[in-house]
């Protein structure tokens, strides 16, 4: 799989810290607060682009089979699947399947350059071409052996709102459906996520058995109609497309964030939020890059 790239600087996310701004890589900017990080996309550069070329394939595959050496996972093909299930969609799905698709594409590729937890989950739904089903994504943090459950929610601006307030309907949409699946003890999710995590994660990996034991443990407790949503670490994350002259704020990030919080609806919360003026030129970039290949 691939490696951090020299000069990334990954942070973990510190309580300690508050109000810290820089720049990830250039056209990314990141300020943290808590544990409230906000990303503003100001520009969709040649960094991130070489970026979405190294990762593309372990985003939509895991380590597992990305780092196998098949054709079928090179960045051609992978390309050529991602664009093909993107179609598929668009044809009998509203646009916001396609917004969903390019958000959750863009937090797996700030955790990868942020290389802080161990991502267990792949982008690609493996069954079938339909969007990923169960959770969005999991992660490990394997200093202190915790799962966190990641739940990604992307849209425009709401009507009669701004950036901020549209940003927080999002977090909100993100809490309550976690809120639901984490409490129905539904056994299917983790199933799903176990079988994720087996092909998400290398083998040689010291990892992989650690965040097999956690979820084959979440698993039985579902079985058992013993699981709450009290017990689990969550990330939320929003991602809003929506012009930079009306920027989200890091405070109202952490307002929502200590609502959440006042609710004890979950064990640990995480919030990442990011704004980019629009999800076309990802799909745009990765078409080219398609068309390129063909072409050679």
């Amino acid at each position: 799989p691939p490696q951090p790239r020299p000069g990334v600087f990954a942070v973990r996310y510190d309580l300690q810290k508050r109000g810290i701004s820089m720049e990830l890589i250039k056209g990314i900017s990141k300020e943290t607060q808590g544990n409230c990080t906000l990303y503003h996309i100001t520009s969709f550069t040649d960094e991130i682009k070489e970026e979405l070329r190294r990762f593309l394939a372990v985003i939509c595959y895991g380590e597992e089979d990305a780092s196998s050496g098949e054709e079928a996972y090179s960045y051609k093909n992978t390309l050529k699947e991602f664009l093909l299930r993107c179609q598929e969609q668009s044809t009998t799905k509203s646009s916001n399947r396609i917004k969903g698709f390019m958000g959750e594409l863009l937090i797996h590729l700030l955790l990868r350059i942020e290389d802080t937890f161990q991502i267990t989950s792949a982008c690609f739904n493996l069954e079938e071409r339909s969007f990923k089903k169960g959770f969005d994504i999991i992660v490990f943090d394997n200093e202190n052996n915790e799962l966190w459950i990641t739940e990604v929610k992307s849209g425009e601006k709401k009507k009669g709102g701004n950036a901020s307030s549209s940003i927080k309907h999002l977090l909100n949409t993100a809490k309550n459906d976690l809120v639901g699946r984490l409490n129905e003890n539904n056994r299917m999710l983790w199933d799903n996520a176990i079988h994720a995590a087996k092909n998400a994660i290398s083998s040689e990996k010291d990892e992989k058995k650690a965040v097999l034991k956690i979820l084959k443990t979440h698993l039985n407790r579902a079985v058992k109609e013993e699981g709450s949503s009290s017990e689990h670490n969550v990330i939320l994350c929003g991602n809003l497309f929506h012009t930079l002259s009306d920027k989200i704020s890091l405070d109202d990030i952490q307002e929502k964030y200590d609502s959440i919080c006042e609710q004890d609806t979950f064990k640990s919360v995480l919030i990442i939020a990011t704004q980019k003026n629009t999800y076309q030129a990802i799909y745009d970039f990765l078409e080219s890059e398609a068309y390129s290949w063909q072409k050679n």
